[in-house]
């Protein structure tokens, strides 16, 4: 023990360590990506330098599921429609927040508002982003997904369009909320929706799943889905109608208090009305 202090004693050591990694876990950084870090301690003994000694760890950067589904519109007032209207539109921003591609299942549900009145949801690709739904749009038909959005540091956004039809029997003054939802599915298939993600059961040294999403109008929180909700607004005429009859005249008493005999001569008044009681035709 003796020996060993002495040793120790008469021993100067003088160590510099040196740390290097690639940039690691920045916002954007991908899933699947290999964070290596590499540090170096170089030292000497008595001045005199020794090898330096190295020693490096690599990781690999898991997946974080992150979707957001936005109403393009005001959710109070929401889109007018009318009566007996088809293919009316809402629209809908679709974000991957997450670090990876992903594909994105849609759906469009009815929240509010009487069934029976509105029917026949499709979802349609907005591909100039406009918020309308211009013919070649259209002509490219119904989709249930989006396919292979990319991943960014700030998200990589796809505007949807929502179209239904209205009933004949809506009336003044009726709403429809219509919630989307897009729901994060595996990418890197060739042109078909892949695998639902779910979040991983143990933590690998391989390429994890987080779910990170928050809750929306409909889903959960951390289901990897999301979900906002969108509005059509009835604006129909309140029209009411009607029919009054008077006698003009009769072939007894002329037009001196006439009755309604044979002969008589009797004039009806239509009248229409709207909701707020102008008259809108007088006959």
């Amino acid at each position: 023990m003796k020996t060993t202090k002495q040793l120790l004693g008469a021993v100067s050591a003088l160590a510099l360590v040196a740390m290097s990694s690639t940039p690691a876990m920045a916002q954007g950084t991908t899933a699947g990506s290999t964070i290596t870090n590499n540090v170096s301690v170089s030292f000497n003994v008595n001045g005199v330098t020794q090898n330096a000694q190295a020693a490096s760890n690599s990781f690999t950067v898991d997946q974080r599921v992150n979707v957001n589904v936005t109403y393009v519109g005001d959710a109070t007032v929401g889109t007018s429609v009318g009566p007996g209207q088809t293919n009316r539109a809402i629209a809908f921003d679709v974000t991957n927040l997450s670090n990876s591609t992903i594909d994105l299942a849609l759906g469009a549900a009815l929240t509010g508002g009487t069934a029976s009145n509105i029917s026949n949801f499709r979802i349609f690709r907005d591909t100039d982003g406009d918020g309308a739904l211009s013919a070649a749009e259209f002509g490219a038909g119904p989709i249930t997904y989006l396919d292979e959005v990319g991943s960014s540091a700030t998200g990589v956004t796809v505007r949807v369009i929502v179209l239904a039809d209205i009933g004949i029997n809506a009336v003044n003054g009726n709403t429809f909320d219509v919630a989307l939802t897009a729901n994060a599915h595996r990418g890197g298939g060739a042109a078909a929706l892949g695998a639902e993600l779910v979040e991983s059961a143990t933590n690998s040294a391989g390429e994890d799943t987080v779910l990170g999403d928050g809750q929306g109008d409909t889903d959960g929180l951390r289901d990897g889905a999301f979900s906002d909700t969108g509005r059509f607004s009835v604006s129909g005429a309140v029209v009411t109608v009607a029919k009054s009859s008077t006698v003009v005249s009769d072939p007894v008493n002329g037009i001196n208090n006439p009755k309604a005999i044979p002969g008589a001569t009797v004039q009806y008044c239509i009248t229409v009305a709207n909701a707020s009681g102008l008259s809108l035709i007088h006959i």
